[in-house]
């Protein structure tokens, strides 16, 4: 006859038959936690606490013997955590081994399970925890501090260079370069900028201050203002002269090109008719009488020779029959003299425009004879039997 017997005991729930005679085989000799009275049909006692008998036709309660996990006589103690065993009916603590370097052992009854990358399992660990920030593990069972200069976050396998544009003041976190320092590659504490230099956010090196702005902080750049310009480097803007062109942006002071003049430090004006503008100027100076200044004049001129001048941005050719002397200050040629008239009201002439003296005048063909002076001319008709062509002071027969 066969008896059914209930194990609800702590870390077991087994529900077996087992035999009640001496000759009984028990179903399954490792989780059967009873025995049986010899000849007896209802005598089945229970084996203590995470025990069980390993033998078949168990008679008393020395058949009981420690489950995995556990040691001892008459009671069974559970080996410290951390630690395992799977001897069964183990009586000594010394059973009981720790949990390897590279495992870990959730419970003391079952063998070491291994610990994946970036997880660390030191010895006597129950469960796997990730790499601690600060560290890193190359393998389950090694931890190891990261350098400085370098960072590990939680789970790192080996350790990080702490990048150019980061700092890494602790090991365990990367932060980005504030504004007015430079961080190189595996810097631990950001470094200064110093005056000159520029160094925004991130910066991983220090740069001089930009041409055409300064700093007057190392994390501030700012455009060089109307009527100033910056060299690279400079903590202030320097100041232009009148006369000079400096627009927002300027990284030096241009002076105001001959030809024109700058009456502010952002406008060009081309120099106007009748008016000269050397470089640097700020308004044009007017042209006197007898000069000669067209628009983008850079000096004034006397009125060119050959021609006469009635205004000091107009130029004319000096006409036929007509001379222009040069043109000075003190007499200032503002028109043509016409060549002069001989008795008899015969008129001299010139062969061209353009003339420039009265010693370009000749009596005009037909006539003979020379002009002497400016307001002077003896010409005289050639008579008959001879001619005279142009420009003779004799006439001749054929």
């Amino acid at each position: 006859m066969r008896v059914l017997i209930l194990a609800g005991l702590v870390g077991l729930a087994y529900s077996q038959s087992c035999s009640t005679t001496l000759s009984g085989i028990y179903p399954n000799l490792t989780i059967c936690t009873s025995w049986a009275a010899a000849n007896s049909v209802t005598g089945v006692g229970i084996c203590f606490a995470n025990s069980a008998t390993i033998v078949a036709g168990a008679i008393n309660s020395s058949f009981c013997k420690c489950n995995k996990g556990f040691y001892g006589n008459n009671s069974c103690f559970e080996c410290a955590a951390g630690f395992y065993s799977l001897a069964i009916g183990a009586t000594n603590v010394s059973t009981c081994i720790q949990c390897p370097a590279g495992f870990y052992c959730n419970v003391t009854w079952d063998a070491p399970k291994p610990c994946s990358s970036g997880i660390i399992c030191e010895a006597g660990a129950v469960s796997p925890i990730p790499c601690p920030a600060g560290y890193y593990c190359p393998t389950p069972a090694a931890k190891l501090l990261c350098n400085p200069g370098s960072y590990c976050p939680p789970g790192s396998t080996n350790e990080l260079n702490c990048l150019a544009g980061s700092f890494c003041s602790n090991t365990s976190t990367q932060t980005v370069c504030p504004a007015g320092k430079y961080c190189p590659s595996r810097t631990v504490t950001p470094i200064n900028c110093t005056g000159g230099n520029y160094c925004p956010l991130n910066s991983s090196v220090q740069n001089i201050c930009p041409s055409a702005t300064y700093c007057t902080t190392p994390s501030t750049s700012t455009v060089c203002p109307l009527g100033k310009y910056c060299q690279a480097g400079v903590t202030q803007p320097a100041n232009c002269t009148p006369g000079q062109l400096c627009p927002v942006g300027s990284s030096q002071a241009y002076t105001c090109p001959a030809g024109s003049f700058c009456p502010d430090y952002n406008t060009t004006t081309i120099c106007p008719p009748g008016a000269s503008c050397a470089a640097g100027v700020t308004a044009p100076s007017t042209c006197s009488t007898g000069q000669y200044c067209p628009e983008g004049s850079m000096t004034a001129q006397l009125c060119p020779t050959g021609y006469y001048c009635p205004s000091t941005s107009t130029t004319i050719i000096c006409p036929q029959n007509s001379f222009c002397p040069p043109s000075t200050l003190a007499a200032p040629t503002t028109s043509f003299t016409w060549c002069p008239i001989s008795v008899g009201d015969i008129w001299s002439t010139t062969n061209s425009t353009g003339a420039t003296s009265y010693l370009r005048c000749y009596c005009m063909p037909g006539y003979y004879g020379r002009v002497s002076s400016a307001t002077t001319a003896n010409c005289f008709r050639c008579p008959v039997g001879q001619y005279c062509p142009a420009v003779h002071t004799t006439c001749s027969c054929p």
